[in-house]
Parts: structure tokens; sequence; C-alpha cells
């Protein structure tokens, strides 16, 4: 009996965790001023649009058959947000606004992988404390990549070096940053699992811009 509420104790903190860690991404997200979304405030890295589907993208990518056994629903964006548009001739990225998605269809991509994981994800985990069937890499493995990988991306949101260009792309709300960031460092302290090691093998070459 202890050891059945332990696994749904252990359950229930790895969903928690990622609704909070969602909660942190949509927060960055949210201040970002509506011209600006396509804004790309470092020119190393992606436009900021990319990353509005690139977060959901990964987390889908990861456990859609892994753990799901699901189909792909929009393999377009499945492949466009986890590997961005790279840029011609191997120099910094050069691809225009418009070659993106609209904002509206990003969003509505983005929710429906939020619907599908979450439908799937506890049955899943409880499934598989019951019958102790041990994977290469588990669903609560998967889950905390997906965690670490969202947070990683928060982070450099909120670093020294991104927060001056996306400052001004930023409306009044400036201050959930300056939160995100203190709450970002209080989670940053723990023990966390080194995603890094484990992406190359679970998703292939994803893009790291």
């Amino acid at each position: 009996m202890l050891v059945a509420q332990d696994g749904l104790e252990v359950r229930q903190e790895l969903l928690q965790r990622l609704t909070e860690a969602r909660g942190r991404t949509d927060e960055l997200f949210d201040i970002v001023r509506a011209e600006a979304i396509y804004d790309r405030p470092i020119p190393e890295r992606h436009r900021i649009v990319f990353y509005l589907g690139h977060l959901e993208a990964f987390d889908w990518n990861l456990m859609r058959e892994r753990v799901l056994g699901a189909k792909a629903f929009y393999p377009e964006f499945d492949k466009l947000f986890n590997f961005g548009i790279d840029p011609v001739g191997g120099g910094l990225p050069s691809d225009q606004p418009e070659a993106w998605p609209a904002v509206a269809e990003v969003r509505k991509y983005a929710g429906r992988v939020r619907e599908n994981l979450d439908a799937g994800l506890g049955a899943v985990l409880s499934s598989e404390s019951k019958s102790g069937v041990s994977e290469e890499f588990s669903t609560r493995q998967l889950l905390n990549v997906a965690v670490e990988h969202r947070l990683m991306h928060a982070e450099c949101c909120t670093s020294c070096r991104f927060t001056a260009r996306f400052r001004k792309c930023a409306g009044s709300s400036w201050s959930v940053v300056e939160l995100s960031r203190r709450w970002l460092r209080s989670r940053l302290g723990r023990r966390r699992l080194d995603f890094r090691a484990l992406t190359p093998r679970l998703v292939g070459t994803t893009s790291t811009r």
C-alpha cells in the first residue's frame, strides 16, 4: 500500500513539474508584444515565434510514439518547430518573418499538443507503475527531459545576454521576467537531470539555436 502511495505521489509531482514549467514559459511569451513575436532578439538564434511552437513540438516529438503510441496530426509543424529553418551556407539565420506560420496557427498546434499529452500521460504513468516494465527510457525519464528542456529555454530567455534585447520585445509586464528569473534560480538550485546527454539519443539532431 505504501509503495502504491509513493508511486502516486511521484506521478503527481512529475505532472505538477510539467504544469509549473509550462506556466513559466507561458508567462514569458505573454509579455512579448504582438508586433514583436517575429523578432529575432539574438542574431544567432531563432525568431521568438519558433520557441512558441518549439517547446510543445519537443515534448510531442519526444513522447508521441514512445509514450502514447499516437499518430502525428501536423507532421509539418512537428518538423518545423523541432529543427527550425536552417540558415543558407552555414551563416547567420536569414529567414524572413513571412516564412513562419501565423501566431494563431502556432498556438492552436501548441494547444492541441498539450491536450493530447495531458490526456495520455496520467494513464501511462499509472500503467508503468503497476507493471514495473523497464524501457530504455521510462516515461518518468522522458517527462523529466521535457521539463528540463523547457526550463533551459526559459533560463536562456532570462539570462543576462538575452535580457537586454528581449526587453525591447516585451511590453510593460517586464516584472514577470524578473519573477521568472528568481523562480528559475530556486529551481535550478536542485539536482537536475542531464537531459543533454539523453537528447541526441531521443530525438536526433535537434535545433540548438
